[in-house]
């Protein structure tokens, strides 16, 4: 019912959109402003209810139970996924075949690409809160998220939803992990153009603060160091897209489905 009604007001737009030309002849400069403006309502309302509705059907508590039992400072390479995977797999499934049941199917489509991005979310996030991991223990991660992949990509083939940006930045933040100097990391931080790699500071945090990882053979003082270094260039991140966000135009609207 939810995706429903907020596809309603997105039909409702295209629909006004149809005839903005007409509409724009009459009244060019009141209507022009209005467009805009609803645009990017529209465009935030859909993403504000679909990420809420995933949030509430697939909590990161899901991920984190299943993974209570996984061991990631191993002595040996991994030989298989680990046994989390198919809990978090048969959980997102099952909400995929009860959403196919009652949403019409481009919103099924839609919908689906939220819940595959939530879960991958819900990995990394979980992947965050691992206190001790190890060479090993990030391999095994490697291959529980490929596995991850590979189940989704053969559920809905041709889709290509697994690499969503969900699961590019879980993926980037376990390579991450494998920086042993302060000056590599910051620089690899500090990327142009990559928004500090979708990763939250969290997630920054817990790459320096993780047992057993390369930088945690740093000193004290060189951890600190590094811990401030990161703060600072955290803070500058979110002063710089706090200051363009009003300026930036919405995005696009995704295409609909032909014959929709």
């Amino acid at each position: 019912t939810l995706a429903c009604a907020t596809e309603s007001v997105r039909f409702l737009l295209e629909m006004c959109q149809t005839l903005r030309s007409k509409i724009e002849h009459f009244h060019s400069s009141s209507t022009r402003a209005m467009f805009d403006n609803a645009e990017k309502v529209t465009h935030q309302l859909r993403e504000f209810m679909y990420t809420t509705w995933t949030k509430q059907t697939i909590p990161t508590s899901i991920v984190l139970d299943a993974m209570k039992s996984t061991k990631w400072d191993p002595r040996e390479l991994p030989e298989t996924f680990s046994p989390y995977v198919t809990i978090v797999t048969n959980v997102l499934f099952a909400a995929n075949e009860s959403m196919r049941l009652e949403a019409p199917p481009h919103v099924h489509t839609l919908l689906w690409k939220h819940l595959v991005e939530r879960v991958m979310l819900c990995l990394l996030d979980s992947y965050g809160t691992i206190k001790k991991c190890t060479n090993n223990g990030r391999a095994q991660m490697s291959l529980d998220l490929a596995t991850l992949q590979r189940s989704i990509d053969q559920k809905v083939p041709g889709a290509g939803v697994a690499n969503c940006n969900g699961a590019i930045v879980s993926n980037m933040f376990i390579k991450a992990f494998y920086y042993d100097s302060a000056d590599d990391f910051i620089a690899w931080l500090e990327t142009p153009n990559q928004n500090m790699w979708g990763l939250s500071l969290r997630h920054v945090l817990s790459l320096i603060g993780c047992d057993k990882s390369p930088l945690s053979k740093l000193k004290r003082k060189q951890k600190a160091e590094l811990k401030n270094k990161v703060l600072s260039s955290w803070s500058s991140f979110v002063n710089e897209q706090m200051e363009s966000i009003d300026n930036k135009p919405p995005p696009p609207p995704p295409p609909r489905p032909n014959g929709v």
